[in-house]
């Protein structure tokens, strides 16, 4: 598994599995480093299409064999540029992010909808209040109803 990094680290990013897990399943794990990060040095021609060949490339001199799998925290260009460009090389990929938002315009309706309804339903309903009940932050813009949430003295609600 080839952790890719985020923009704001390095390959000294912190993979949090156990050893004993490494052991059983016989993982491999290996962090790159991105041009220009950590003890990499800048590369101002680097694209998606280079970093996702720099992968490869970094795979046939370890000699890791025919394929493998991409996993990133957050650094989701590199994934997605292995996908597009080397995806015959790829056992899988995996992208480990924060809470999505499964109503993003850009997301493919369908895709967004069918990761909704795999998770489970707290996580299900926790997500749609958030996304649906945000009205309950606009009344404390309201000095009329300000009181309500801070108490009877709404000027030292510092909101």
């Amino acid at each position: 598994i080839i952790a890719v990094h985020a923009f704001d680290e390095t390959k000294d990013l912190p993979l949090p599995v156990s050893k004993e897990l490494v052991d059983e399943l016989g993982i491999y794990l290996l962090a790159f480093d991105r041009a220009g990060y950590g003890e990499n040095y800048p590369n101002p021609k680097r694209n998606v299409r280079s970093e996702a060949l720099d992968i490869e490339e970094l795979t046939d001199q370890l000699k890791l064999g025919q394929k493998f799998c991409v996993g990133n925290v957050d650094g989701r260009i590199p994934n997605l540029g292995c996908l597009q460009y080397i995806p015959n090389r790829l056992a899988g990929a995996a992208l480990v992010l924060p809470i999505i938002n499964y109503w993003w315009p850009s997301s493919p309706a369908e895709l967004s909808r069918q990761a909704f309804m795999g998770l489970i339903m707290p996580e299900q309903r926790t997500l749609w209040i958030a996304h649906n009940i945000n009205f309950l932050a606009l009344p404390l813009d309201d000095p009329e109803v300000a009181p309500f949430f801070c108490g009877s003295h709404a000027s030292s609600c510092n909101i």
